[in-house]
C-alpha cells in the first residue's frame, strides 16, 4: 500500500511546508503569488488567532517617470509612434513612423538620435533619407527576431492591410487609378445615413494579416503569402519562444471566433464583443495563423467605456517565467489613450494589479501629451541604468478633428528603476509573509522605498507551518526584535539583524515575515 502512495502527485491541502523553486534572480512582487494568505487557527495555548496573513497592504503599480521629447537631428515633434527599439554594442537603434512610412535612427545615449541616409526609399525625388519601407501604419506594426530562420529572414514583421469591398462583386472599391475618393466617401456616408432608402451594393470593410522578413531590420521584403484572412490592426505584439518552438501573438480581436482551444458550450465570445480587447494566437508556422483566443478584456473593475487597443508584450527583464504587457487603454468618453500594465505567469492568464495608468496621459492643452501610444518598444536598459519603454506622446485626442492636418507627436521614454513596475505597499503599518521558498543565496536582499519616517523590519521562519501548528517560532537571532530597520530608498539592500546577515544556518528553505510602515517593497532576492 505504501508504494502506491509514492505515486500520488501534488500536496494535500494545508501542507505549506513544501518549498517553491527559486532560480536565484530577483523576484518581483507584481501579484499575490509570493504572498502567503495566512492561517486563522488554534495555537499552542488553545487560542484562536491570526498568523502570517497579509494585513493593511496592497498591490500598487509604480507610475513611470516621463522623459523630455527625444531629439532627431534636432527635431522633437511631427514624428510617429515607435515600431521597435533595441540595444546593441553599437548603441541604441529604432524603427519608427515618419511621413507615413517606417524609418530608422540610431543613438549613443538613447536621447539624441541620428537619421542616416540609407538610399532605400525614394522621397521627393531622392533616396537620401532614413526611410526603410514605402508603407507604414498598420502595414508594419511589429518587428521581432526569429532565431530559427535563415540569415536573410532572421527578423520578421507583421501588420494588417484593409480594404473597402463592393458587396456585389467583392472587389476592392477604394483602389486603382480611376478611384474617386469623394465618391467612395459619399457612398459610405449614404449607406449609413439613408437607412432603408439606400439602394445598391454596400461597402464592406475587411482586413487581413501580412508578413515581412529582413536580414538586419532595415532591408525589408513583404511575404508573398497572406498570413491570416482576418485583421490584426491596433496594437500588435509578436515573439518567438525558444522553449516551446511557437510564435506567439497578442492582437486586437476583430469579430472572428477563436480557433485555438476546444472549449465548453457553444459560446463564441470573440465574435460577439464590441469592446476592443486582446487575444492570443500561436503557431509553429509563421505563414499561417489561427484566429486568437480572448485573454484580456475590460472587466467589472473597469469603467464601462473602456477598451483595449492592443498590448506591448515583453518578458520581464532577467526572468523567463514572468510576462508583462503594457496595455493600451482607450477611454471612449474622454477619447484619450493611456497605458496600464498587466502580468502573467504563463502568457495566457493575465491580471492587472490596478486599474490606473502606469504611463498616464496629460490633459489636452497642457504640457503633457493628450494621448500616449506604447507599443512595439518593450523594455531596454538606458545608459543611467533605468528601464525604459518608448511611447508616442500625441497632442491630439483620438478622434479630435485635425483642422490643420497636423497631429504633433514626440517620442519619449517612460522610465522606472529596475524591478519597479509594481510592489506591495502599506499606507500606514502593514505586514505580510513571503511563502516558503528554496534558498539560493546566503543573504536576503530587498528593493524598496520608504516615505519619510517609514521603515521595514524582517523576521525569518524556517518554513510556513501548517494550520494545525500556526504559531511556530521564528529563527532565533532573526526576529523582528533583532531586525535592523530599513529606511530611505534602495534598489539593492542586504537585510541585517545586528551584525548578522548570513542565513546559511537557517537551512535549504525559509519563509520571510515583513512588517512595514509607509513603505513599498518591489522585489526580493534570496
Amino acid at each position: 500500500m505504501s508504494d502506491l502512495w509514492k505515486k500520488s502527485r501534488g500536496y494535500y491541502p494545508g501542507d505549506w511546508v513544501r518549498p517553491r523553486s527559486n532560480g536565484g534572480s530577483w523576484r518581483p512582487l507584481v501579484d499575490w503569488t509570493e504572498v502567503f494568505p495566512g492561517h486563522r487557527s488554534v495555537d499552542r495555548k488553545g487560542q484562536f488567532n491570526l498568523y502570517d496573513a497579509p494585513v493593511d497592504v496592497r498591490l500598487a503599480i509604480e507610475e513611470a517617470e516621463g522623459s523630455e521629447p527625444l531629439e532627431f537631428d534636432g527635431q522633437v515633434d511631427d514624428l510617429g509612434n515607435s515600431v521597435k527599439v533595441w540595444k546593441s554594442k553599437g548603441g541604441y537603434h529604432l524603427l519608427y513612423y515618419e511621413d507615413g512610412r517606417v524609418a530608422y535612427a540610431s543613438s549613443e545615449d538613447a536621447f539624441h538620435w541620428r537619421r542616416p541616409s540609407l538610399g532605400i526609399v525614394e522621397k521627393n525625388g531622392s533616396t537620401e533619407n532614413n526611410l526603410v519601407t514605402e508603407v507604414g501604419g498598420d502595414a508594419l506594426k511589429c518587428v521581432f527576431e526569429d532565431p530559427t530562420a535563415p540569415p536573410n529572414e532572421r527578423f520578421k514583421g507583421m501588420g494588417c492591410e484593409g480594404a473597402l469591398l463592393n458587396s456585389a462583386t467583392w472587389e476592392v472599391a477604394n483602389e486603382g487609378e480611376d478611384i474617386d475618393d469623394e465618391l467612395i466617401e459619399q457612398w459610405w456616408a449614404d449607406q449609413e445615413y439613408l437607412g432603408p432608402s439606400f439602394k445598391g451594393p454596400r461597402l464592406v470593410l475587411k482586413g487581413r494579416v501580412i508578413g515581412w522578413t529582413s536580414p538586419d531590420r532595415i532591408h525589408w521584403r513583404r511575404c508573398d503569402q497572406i498570413l491570416a484572412n482576418f485583421p490584426m490592426d491596433g496594437g500588435l505584439s509578436i515573439s518567438y519562444d525558444e522553449s516551446s518552438g511557437f510564435f506567439y501573438g497578442y492582437c486586437r480581436l476583430q469579430g472572428v471566433p477563436q480557433e485555438q482551444f476546444d472549449l465548453m458550450g457553444k459560446g463564441k465570445w470573440e465574435s460577439e464583443i464590441f469592446h476592443r480587447a486582446i487575444g492570443l494566437t500561436q503557431t509553429r508556422d509563421f505563414l499561417n495563423w489561427s484566429a486568437p483566443k480572448l485573454v484580456l478584456f475590460p472587466d467589472g473593475q473597469d469603467p464601462p467605456d473602456t477598451s483595449f487597443y492592443g498590448g506591448d508584450y515583453f518578458s520581464h527583464p532577467g526572468l523567463d517565467d514572468l510576462h508583462c504587457m503594457l496595455v493600451q487603454v482607450y477611454h471612449h468618453i474622454t477619447d484619450h489613450m493611456d497605458s496600464q500594465i498587466a502580468f502573467s505567469r504563463d502568457g495566457v492568464i493575465w491580471q492587472r494589479p490596478e486599474r490606473r495608468a502606469i504611463i498616464p496621459a496629460g490633459v489636452a492643452g497642457s504640457n503633457g501629451p493628450s494621448m500616449v501610444y506604447s507599443w512595439g518598444s518593450g523594455i531596454v536598459e538606458l545608459p543611467d541604468g533605468l528601464w525604459g519603454s518608448l511611447f508616442g506622446a500625441h497632442n491630439k485626442l483620438h478622434n479630435e478633428p485635425r483642422l490643420d492636418g497636423a497631429n504633433s507627436c514626440s517620442l519619449r521614454w517612460a522610465r522606472w528603476k529596475p524591478f519597479r513596475f509594481c510592489g506591495i505597499e502599506s499606507k500606514a503599518e502593514g505586514r505580510f509573509t513571503i511563502a516558503t521558498i528554496k534558498r539560493t543565496a546566503d543573504e536576503l536582499r530587498l528593493n524598496y522605498h520608504c516615505k519619510p519616517g517609514g521603515w521595514i523590519e524582517v523576521e525569518i521562519l524556517r518554513q510556513i507551518p501548517s494550520r494545525v501548528h500556526p504559531d511556530v517560532d521564528p529563527v532565533p537571532g532573526f526576529t523582528f526584535t533583532d531586525s535592523d530597520r530599513l529606511t530611505g530608498d534602495s534598489i539593492d539592500s542586504v537585510v541585517t539583524w545586528g551584525d548578522r546577515s548570513d542565513l546559511s544556518e537557517v537551512g535549504e528553505m525559509l519563509a520571510v515575515r515583513l512588517k512595514m510602515f509607509q513603505a513599498k517593497i518591489f522585489a526580493y532576492q534570496i
